[in-house]
């Protein structure tokens, strides 16, 4: 064995020079010279230098080396990092064998090092099978045993572990302040540098869990201006998997997809922190649009046993798959029914999808639930969800000064982080509630702000969304200013009530012939009564009335078709219509207006069978009509309370 050789070996570990040091070492380890604490050091420049399973298998030989040489601390340690290597290639059964062995060694020693680092490392094992009240124990312990025995590395990590578990208590004040001396301390440079990434690991988890993404990125950017004295100027594969999630946030996704690069390219790589980081990825090609580019990240994800959500519910959302989305965040949801973080995440998505699909209460419930989380953990990005969340919800109930507060409040949160993809969404959903307001220049003001984040950081569907309100916009100021557009039309809108349950009855291909003939049937009475077909999208239409007259008149007779239909045949299915006369903007692409939302409201409160009108079409109507007595209605995005009644027919 050459001793210069070793010497320079020895001094690169001693640098941190993880590469050089494994070139060094290696030749050396062949010749079954070199000593037990040796291989283990060449075991520690294999895992830093991004070679895993080789450095588990030369922490074996360094295990094997320090039994023969009667040095049970050292075989101690060398046991426990084999046995967490296994956890992270998902070798359960295999790490369980290793920490038998581990304990069975520990118990015949006087208190030392190891002890802790057996304490601390169960105390995660806790975390992961939500036992945190063992968690605490045994990370006080690991904790109380490194002052005793003078470990700083010991103390640090057991302290950052007492830190992750009072966040997951909701004692997050004093949870945040442990992370952060523990943090402190390793960027320092004095610790293992094992002990430097498990802390800056579970530092980066405990934020991202609870939202604390500034605190994250905070801890990241310290971490690698520090690399060099930390060890940390390779970053593991593990470590990097954290650093996607940061950069997806912060809106550098073409970073992000570098990094998810390098971090599934170790080999070796925890399989859970590798499905993170193609479930990130995934879920950032939603918003890019790249659908079929996000399944495969997904598949890769489910291949290593994550369930991508809320990710895969996104895509089936804007695959137009509203009901598989819904089941999809539905079963996300009962799956973390313990973990109240867990379903933080997922609790947005559902509000989304809840709104998408016409389910206004399923939407309320899950914003109280975000907001009742956000209150316990007090963190931006918890805070900023749930006021995004409520605004969503204002603007589908039509109570828009509570949705203007709230998405304010929600895009300056995410702004504070920052999140720019997350606060242009704010600011797109805010744009949209200013227009049905009518503050049009402002409304714009904020559709460009957030159209200009979207097209820099390649969010091409939002992108394409935040254009067609700002087209809207421009139609709707260039109409304001050309009196001779507006016209004044009765407008009617049309829906089957109940469709998507009556789908799921009768199956997709005799939902398809029944959609076929409720279409036919209905344009055969706007023809006779002159209607204007102005909009047709799934079973519902818009059509525009020259008279309230030829409007009402059209209304009875389709519902009299229909029923005539279901006492003939057994069945037909149930559609309600509204009307309402107003003065609109006649374009090119129908009509702009107030009025236009107003019918549509009308038409959204009426029942199945049901015919209701406004006060305006009766007003307009040249005879009188048997209706029912008028009853007063708050209607989503209409200032005023709306008279409407039933028509009987």
């Amino acid at each position: 064995m050459n001793r210069n050789d070793l010497s320079a070996a020895l001094t690169a570990v001693e640098n941190r020079q993880w590469e050089q040091a494994y070139q060094l070492l290696l030749p050396l380890s062949e010749s079954d010279m070199l000593s037990a604490e040796h291989i283990d050091q060449l075991a520690e420049s294999a895992f830093w230098s991004n070679r895993v399973r080789e450095s588990l298998q030369l922490r074996e030989r360094a295990f094997a080396g320090y039994e023969r040489e009667k040095n049970h601390p050292g075989a101690a340690r060398a046991g426990l990092r084999i046995a967490l290597g296994y956890v992270m290639l998902g070798s359960y059964a295999v790490s369980a064998g290793w920490f038998a062995r581990v304990r069975r060694i520990l118990d015949g020693l006087p208190e030392c090092s190891e002890h802790g680092e057996q304490a601390n490392t169960q105390a995660h094992l806790d975390i992961a099978q939500g036992d945190l009240e063992a968690a605490l124990a045994n990370a006080r312990q690991a904790h109380e045993i490194g002052k005793r025995v003078d470990d700083l590395s010991l103390q640090a990590s057991a302290l950052n572990t007492l830190g992750a578990v009072l966040i997951r208590l909701g004692e997050v004040v004093e949870g945040t302040a442990a992370i952060d001396e523990s943090m402190a301390t390793a960027i320092g440079g004095a610790l293992r540098p094992f002990d430097t990434a498990a802390i800056y690991c579970t530092t980066i988890s405990a934020c991202q869990r609870i939202g604390d993404l500034r605190r994250a990125t905070e801890w990241t950017d310290a971490a690698e201006h520090c690399a060099a004295r930390t060890g940390l100027q390779d970053f593991p594969g593990d470590c990097r998997a954290h650093r996607v999630s940061i950069l997806r946030i912060n809106g550098s996704w073409d970073d992000a997809e570098t990094a998810a690069e390098l971090a599934v390219s170790v080999d070796g790589a925890e399989p859970s922190h590798v499905a993170t980081v193609h479930q990130e990825i995934g879920e950032m090609r939603v918003y890019r649009g790249q659908l079929e580019a996000a399944e495969v990240a997904f598949r890769a994800a489910e291949a290593l046993g994550r369930i991508p959500q809320p990710g895969r519910a996104l895509m089936c959302l804007a695959q137009g798959e509203t009901r598989a989305a819904a089941a999809f965040i539905r079963t996300a949801l009962e799956d973390q029914d313990w973990d109240r973080l867990a379903r933080a995440r997922l609790l947005p998505a559902q509000v989304q999808i809840a709104l998408a699909a016409g389910a206004t209460d399923d939407a309320r419930r899950a914003a109280e639930e975000l907001a009742d989380i956000a209150s316990t953990y007090q963190t931006i990005a918890l805070e900023a969800a749930s006021e995004n969340a409520r605004g969503l919800i204002a603007i589908d109930t039509g109570v828009l000064d509570e949705a203007v507060v709230c998405l304010r409040a929600a895009m300056r949160r995410w702004l504070d982080l920052p999140a720019p993809f997350e606060a242009a969404r704010a600011r797109l959903a805010l744009a949209g509630a200013l227009r049905e307001q009518g503050n049009l220049e402002v409304a714009e003001a904020e559709a460009r702000a957030a159209l200009s984040v979207f097209e820099a950081i390649g969010a091409s569907p939002s992108a394409d969304e935040t254009r067609a309100l700002l087209d809207q916009l421009a139609r709707v100021r260039t109409a304001e200013s050309d009196d001779s557009k507006r016209v004044v039309r009765t407008f009617m809108f049309t829906d089957i009530v109940s469709s998507t349950a009556l789908l799921e009855a009768i199956g997709d291909d005799a939902w398809s012939n029944l959609l076929t003939w409720h279409d036919r049937t209905l344009r055969n009475h706007f023809a006779e009564s002159a209607g204007e077909e102005v909009d047709h999208s799934g079973d519902g239409f818009f059509v525009a009335f020259q008279s309230a007259d030829a409007a009402i008149d059209c209304a009875i007779s389709i519902q009299r078709a229909l029923e005539a239909h279901r006492r003939e045949h057994g069945f037909s299915p149930r559609v309600r219509i509204g009307l309402h006369s107003a003065e609109a903007t006649s374009d090119e692409a129908g009509y702009i207006g107030i009025g236009v939302h107003h019918a549509a409201r009308i038409g959204a409160q009426a029942s199945g069978g049901e015919i209701l009108v406004s006060e305006e079409v009766l007003a307009a109507s040249s005879q009188a009509r048997d209706t029912e007595a008028p009853r007063s209605l708050e209607l989503k995005g209409i200032a005023r309370p709306s008279l409407v009644a039933k028509v009987i027919w």
